[in-house]
């Protein structure tokens, strides 16, 4: 049975509470009469956040000292680097990342989005990399999203929406087999690529695809919050960009919401309607970034104009 003296956790409140009640109760060693300290730091979730009820608001009688810091306390970043955040952080992300609130995530999530700045009217002739984002239902909707990838002279990727498809058996009255998704997806990405990411959990449909041997599957990073982050952020830095003719995305993009519910027991997720294409864009976007997509320094310099030698 382990017994310490202190402990440091670091982004406590994506912790299990469990771990850090573990945590606190085997700092028991008396180093100097006072017991064991524990020491902790966090982004802010929601206020219903089981740390900040349970911590923070008793921090009084619970004997906690709680600080308070921005990124004007961290004496490191150039104001080049904090204007960088400010800009592409938007709604909730920017009152908890950058003003350090402790704030219900609520209403329209990708609330940075407008239609000006971010929809296209045509392809861009300048694609580097084709991909197949797909979020796969038996009784929900099916959608498949082409994506465009152009590396700019720095090797950083610029993520294009440029077509989709998009069934609703339900509304349609009729539904589709696995084969049926298949002929149709291979149609889909034919003349583009055959790099297709997808939700692991269609394992049939997977299976299927993998079967058939002419479309590499990429299992998706599904990770709902961390995906949302990501797209967010492209979509601030103009780094995220859609076709009009993508009309089941844009309708999505201006309906998917926060599941308010949810966010007053303490969770952060989104309502689960409107979400198929929205869902097969994160799947393509974030598993794309989370394995550090970029051109290699090679091609980017010879983009450049750059002479290279070696």
């Amino acid at each position: 049975m382990l017994t310490a003296a202190g402990a440091y956790l670091d982004e406590v409140a994506l912790f299990p509470r469990s771990f850090v009640d573990q945590a606190i109760g085997r700092c028991s060693a008396e180093t100097d009469g006072q017991g064991g300290k524990v020491f902790v730091n966090c982004n802010p979730a929601g206020p219903y956040h089981w740390f900040k009820t349970e911590f923070i608001d008793k921090a009084k009688e619970k004997k906690i000292l709680v600080l308070h810091f921005t990124m004007n306390d961290n004496l490191s970043l150039s104001e080049r680097v904090k204007e960088r955040f400010y800009r592409i952080y938007s709604g909730v992300f920017f009152q908890r990342y950058i003003l350090g609130l402790w704030v219900l995530a609520e209403g329209i999530i990708y609330d940075m989005f407008n239609e000006e700045e971010h929809v296209i009217d045509e392809w861009p002739i300048d694609i580097h990399d084709y991909q197949v984002a797909i979020d796969y239902g038996t009784k929900n909707p099916t959608a498949f999203v082409l994506q465009g990838i152009h590396y700019d002279t720095d090797g950083v990727a610029i993520y294009y929406n440029l077509k989709e498809y998009f069934y609703d058996g339900r509304a349609e009255g009729k539904q589709k087999t696995d084969n049926t998704y298949y002929d149709e997806l291979e149609t889909f990405c034919a003349g583009y690529t055959n790099e297709v990411i997808i939700d692991p959990s269609a394992a049939s449909f997977i299976a299927l695809i993998e079967e058939k041997g002419v479309l590499s599957v990429t299992p998706a990073d599904n990770a709902v919050l961390d995906g949302i982050r990501t797209v967010s952020r492209l979509i601030s830095e103009k780094r995220c960009l859609t076709h009009r003719d993508c009309t089941n995305l844009l309708r999505e993009r201006s309906s998917y919401v926060w599941d308010e519910k949810a966010a007053k027991r303490g969770e952060d997720k989104p309502k689960k309607e409107n979400d198929h294409i929205m869902d097969a864009e994160r799947y393509g976007i974030f598993t794309k970034e989370n394995n550090g997509v970029r051109m290699d320094d090679y091609t980017a310099a010879l983009m450049r104009g750059a002479r290279v030698h070696g």
